[in-house]
């Protein structure tokens, strides 16, 4: 990594890490759970965690390569001569056995790098996969987190537009009588009804946008989030009383606070294995010498 020159301030700072449990900070105890199951039973998350120990288990194997490689054989064999023959032996000779055992070790000798490079190759692709799995977990937490203020919102949308239509189809009613009677012109009867229509639509896209909220949780915890949120009974107005306030960031942020985002560290890590790829092959075009010793 090329080195970089931060101001004094930031030399304590750009190193401490965010809070991992960031959702709590809005003291909402259903989204808590949420998110908590979310991370708990999200698929994807079980795969990268599997990714990451093969990762681990690829690094270990690599790191085994630098050192000689034991070996141990063996062999018993039993035999019988038949005194039946002409010239067979005498009585209590016409059994044999034999038996062997060799202990050997064999190490190639690490002259161009192959290995060491494998090794570091192999440990970059470990950290790469932790920073992927850091990263999805933000990305679980963040999608369940707005998938419930999303749905929040549309319910309280939904309750704003059906008590709206209500409205206006009391407002339409009276149009009607007013109009029979002479009170009111036709324009005035078209445009309640009109408004009818519009609260209708937003009614319908309140509804739709509820669905969709619903339908991504249920995709991350795997079942309907209705249980949850029907325990905790949360509702718009006492939720929504109870959000912090928005952090104002200061001004004249360095970008070396790009390091800690997951992704980028996940890639930086790739292009340091991919730099080590290449001193493995490129060890290849050189001849390999190995010792090898056997005792038995």
């Amino acid at each position: 990594r090329p080195a970089q020159i931060l101001p004094p301030v930031w030399e304590q700072n750009a190193t401490e890490r965010l809070e991992a449990q960031w959702w709590r900070r809005f003291n909402d105890p259903a989204l808590n759970a949420i998110v908590q199951e979310a991370l708990a039973h999200n698929r994807d998350l079980a795969a990268s965690v599997a990714r990451v120990e093969q990762a681990a288990a690829a690094a270990g194997i690599s790191r085994s390569a630098l050192a000689p490689v034991p070996s141990l054989d063996g062999s018993a064999s039993e035999s019988w001569t038949s005194t039946r023959i002409a010239g067979g032996p005498p009585k209590g000779f016409e059994k044999s056995r034999h038996r062997d055992i060799y202990l050997g070790a064999s190490w190639e000798l690490d002259f161009w790098g192959r290995y060491r490079n494998s090794l570091y190759s192999a440990e970059a692709s470990l950290l790469a996969s932790e920073a992927d799995l850091e990263s999805l977990r933000l990305l679980v937490a963040a999608t369940a987190a707005k998938s419930y203020f999303d749905l929040l919102n549309y319910s309280f949308q939904v309750g704003v537009s059906e008590q709206t239509l209500t409205q206006r189809l009391q407002a339409l009613d009276l149009q009607k009588s007013s109009e029979e009677v002479g009170f009111s012109s036709r324009a005035d009867l078209l445009r309640a009804q009109s408004e009818v229509e519009t609260a209708r639509y937003n009614l319908a896209l309140s509804r739709l946008g509820q669905g969709a909220a619903q339908t991504s949780l249920l995709v991350l915890l795997g079942r309907s989030p209705d249980e949850i949120m029907r325990n905790f009974s949360p509702t718009p107005a006492t939720v929504l009383t109870a959000l912090p306030t928005v952090p104002v960031l200061p001004d004249g942020l360095p970008s070396a606070l790009l390091v800690r985002r997951p992704d980028l560290r996940s890639a930086e890590q790739a292009l340091r294995a991919a730099h080590f790829d290449v001193g493995v092959v490129r060890a290849d075009y050189f001849p390999s010498l190995s010792l090898t010793g056997q005792a038995g």
